[in-house]
């Protein structure tokens, strides 16, 4: 059985997914014309290389507007992590409407897998973008080209 208390949390955390899903549209508009030192990403601007993060944005508005394709060329680790929240969600949802916990408790081990995995997409993106120029977001493959020859 659950208690009120975890009903108004799981309600209250609904409420800050909300309104972070309508401001999204803000944000991403403040980056595209954001001056320099409020935008962009020292290891993408100084060492030519894709943070963990990069394209994230674009691949979360490209998720939005359901282009699901263009959302895995910018960020393939993110739209597995929204499948995997929208299913979460959806359980959360049913639990919470059938009078049960609405908050699933995931152990320490899924959550360390998932920097795990975080970390090895943000190595296999940059060794494939250095040492093969295939890059398919499309900002740095010049570069690595240019070295590269």
């Amino acid at each position: 059985m659950e208690s009120k208390a975890s009903r108004v949390r799981f309600l209250i955390g609904q409420g800050i997914l909300a309104l972070f899903l309508a401001a999204f549209p803000l944000y991403r508009w403040w980056a595209s014309v954001a001056p320099a030192p409020f935008g962009g990403c020292l290891l993408h601007d100084l060492l030519r290389l894709y943070c963990p993060a990069c394209g994230g944005t674009r691949a979360l508005s490209a998720l939005l507007r359901l282009e699901v394709v263009e959302a895995l060329r910018y960020h393939a680790y993110l739209v597995v992590f929204c499948v995997v929240g929208v299913i979460a969600e959806t359980v959360a949802w049913v639990r919470f409407l059938g009078k049960r916990e609405p908050i699933l408790r995931l152990p320490k081990w899924v959550w360390i897998l998932c920097a795990v995995l975080l970390l090895l997409f943000f190595l296999g993106r940059n060794v494939l973008l250095v040492c093969f120029g295939i890059d398919p977001i499309g900002e740095l493959s010049g570069f690595w080209t240019l070295l590269r020859t």
